[in-house]
């Protein structure tokens, strides 16, 4: 009789865990599948080449002869002009479906290590070694406004708040917000606030999906969030290596992935600042990262020249492409 009723308490415990298992399994949802991008990289090498979601090189563009920091998508272009600037001060744009180059505006303005374009593809902004930020007429080249903003490299710049704001991230280890005035004839860029981020420079910035959240790659170390509309630190994680190269929300913004110094990439809860598990080693400085679009996939740029895709889920390398024969310095996801 004990004998029964023991495999029968074996048996419910048995159904009660198969039970509890397939209802997280459709609580969490099933994986989603793996998801290729497109992709354009650019860097030390001054060339732009563009991949397929096979990993196949479609083209490469141009041969600029200097470095190239940031490339990007005009948002009201349908994806079809990448615009890229760098260390010889020059913002191309780029006919994606050729190569060609469209125009150019010729910055006078030296390195530029940042570069940000508004949603409505109005507005350029640049930022580099001068310490200065510089708005510009997407349509016409000309400068609209200028101020003195850092007191060292400006390394990351972005929109927010429905173009009204400038968000920058310098290598004076300070975050700084700007009101941006359009009176007609120009743009004034006001300085509203200042966060002292980080102890050593910062590297790079992210804004969230939710456009109010901000995420700081720091060479101290520390990768940090905060709140765009009072400033407060949100969480502040530390990555264990000397330096963090860059930094990107997941598309849901529930994860934020980050590169560093010794070829790492690792993945944090945006609510908590808790590590995930999933262990990544890209064998190279991680220079640059993006998401495919839903999710399933991370792809880093690194030191060495390589670009590779890795499951976000599991950090399973997928596959690795020998890009370029230097630095990728950046990624975009092409449409």
């Amino acid at each position: 009789m004990r004998g029964n009723q023991y495999k029968s308490g074996i048996y419910i415990q048995a159904v009660r865990s198969i039970a509890l298992a397939l209802f997280m399994f459709v609580l969490a949802g099933a994986a989603p599948a793996q998801q290729f991008p497109t992709v354009a990289s650019a860097g030390s090498s001054g060339t732009i080449s563009l991949w397929d979601d096979q990993g196949k090189l479609i083209r490469k563009m141009g041969d600029r002869g200097s470095a190239i920091n940031s490339i990007l998508l005009l948002p009201q272009d349908a994806g079809n002009t990448i615009v890229s600037a760098g260390a010889d001060g020059d913002i191309v744009f780029w006919q994606k479906s050729t190569g060609k180059v469209l125009r150019r505006i010729k910055t006078s303005s030296g390195d530029i290590s940042a570069l940000a374009v508004s949603s409505d593809s109005r507005w350029f902004a640049t930022g580099g070694t001068d310490r200065h930020i510089r708005l510009w007429d997407a349509q016409s080249g000309k400068q609209l406004g200028d101020v003195q903003a850092h007191a060292d490299t400006v390394r990351s710049l972005i929109f927010f708040d429905g173009n009204t704001q400038l968000v920058s991230g310098s290598s004076d280890k300070m975050i700084r917000t700007w009101k941006l005035q359009d009176t007609g004839a120009s743009v004034i860029i006001q300085y509203r606030s200042n966060i002292p981020a980080h102890d050593e420079g910062i590297n790079a910035l992210a804004l969230a999906p939710d456009k109010m959240t901000l995420a700081s790659a720091g060479s101290d170390g520390f990768c940090k969030t905060w709140k765009l509309d009072n400033n407060g630190l949100a969480n502040r994680m530390k990555v264990e290596s000397r330096s963090v190269y860059c930094t990107v929300f997941s598309p849901d913004g529930l994860l934020l992935a980050t590169g560093d110094d010794e070829g790492r990439v690792r993945l944090w809860h945006t609510s908590g600042g808790m590590s995930v598990a999933t262990q990544i080693n890209a064998g190279s400085p991680v220079d640059s990262l993006l998401w495919s679009s839903n999710g399933s996939t991370l792809v880093s740029g690194s030191a060495d020249g390589s670009i590779q895709y890795w499951d976000s889920g599991s950090g399973r390398q997928l596959r690795k492409i020998a890009a370029e024969d230097s630095a990728v310095r950046c990624l975009l996801a092409l449409p």
